[in-house]
């Protein structure tokens, strides 16, 4: 799988991501194929922030299958300004940026969102993950 290498501005007082935050991946999916189950399931949130993902399951029999999604983001902290969006395969893989934006804003994907896949919503200012949402697939019935 591979994320869309579009090149976007970024602002002068972006932080990239510490060295400690990101890794070579070294899971099983990089030399088999396989996609690994997510750590964490949905969406996880630090209080007055939303990250939504929609579609947020990928539907169908096909659990390597892509769709299109759009992310909706809002923190009410009067503090946070600016957010990013940062986008994985899974938690090993290294983080690219998504989107940027203010406290409330909107993306749309292109027709790469795949099972596991991970949207990182964090202040723009300071680095602080805000909140994470991983896209899940549910096996057929």
């Amino acid at each position: 799988m591979s994320l869309p290498q579009d090149h976007l501005p970024v602002p002068a007082d972006y932080q990239p991501l510490r060295a400690k935050d990101i890794g070579a991946r070294t899971d099983s999916a990089a030399t088999t194929g396989t996609v690994a189950a997510p750590s964490v399931v949905g969406s996880t949130a630090m209080p007055g922030a939303t990250l939504q993902v929609k579609p947020d399951v990928i539907p169908g029999c096909d659990p390597l299958a892509k769709i299109a999604a759009k992310i909706h983001w809002q923190v009410t902290d009067a503090a946070i300004t600016r957010v990013t969006l940062e986008i994985s395969e899974d938690p090993h893989s290294v983080r690219k940026l998504f989107a940027q934006g203010g406290a409330n804003g909107e993306a749309t994907t292109g027709n790469w969102v795949a099972q596991g896949m991970q949207f990182h919503l964090l202040d723009a200012a300071t680095g602080k993950e805000l909140a994470t949402h991983v896209v899940i697939h549910h096996p057929c019935r």
